[in-house]
């Protein structure tokens, strides 16, 4: 019977010192790792469950798998383009190749840039790509404001909706 007690401690002593070790291994603050390492350590079990549903960082936990990325990926009708084999000028080369740098965004075939100088023509160019929207609309602004130009998109969406 005595050896029943023996191998439960050294369990027990395996998993506080594997959770310790995950705990370290998170590189995170070590304020948070040490608060974290002593819950584990004077109330075990409540502690495992507090660490498993509050404890773990999920910052850098994939959200889509390889495999469906690979799945994305082959759906895609457009091709990517490499910047230095497309047929653009040498300023616009470079540009595509800063904006793909800096983004992570690749280049697709087809794309097309219009450059506006001011508010009226690209709301106005907005407005005429919302009301031509045939299956579906991707907009994001940061704040839309309850004025003039914030109400006909309202409108317009909910219209198109």
């Amino acid at each position: 019977m005595a050896w029943y007690y023996i191998l439960l401690l050294f369990a027990y002593c395996g998993t506080i010192i594997s959770i310790v070790a995950v705990v370290l291994s998170e590189n995170r603050n070590p304020v948070k790792s040490l608060a974290w390492i002593t819950v584990l350590l004077t109330v075990p079990v409540f502690g495992f469950v507090l660490y498993i549903f509050f404890g773990r960082s999920l910052k850098n936990t994939r959200m889509i798998t390889r495999r469906n990325r690979r799945r994305l990926r082959s759906r895609e009708a457009v091709r990517h383009v490499d910047p230095l084999k497309a047929s653009l000028s040498s300023p616009c080369r470079q540009t595509a190749r800063m904006i793909q740098s800096m983004s992570g965004v690749p280049l697709y075939e087809g794309s097309s840039v219009q450059i506006f100088t001011n508010g009226r023509d690209k709301f106005e160019s907005l407005f005429s790509d919302l009301a031509s929207a045939r299956k579906y609309i991707l907009l994001q602004y940061y704040i839309i404001e309850g004025d003039e130009t914030g109400s006909r998109l309202a409108d317009l969406l909910i219209e198109r909706a």
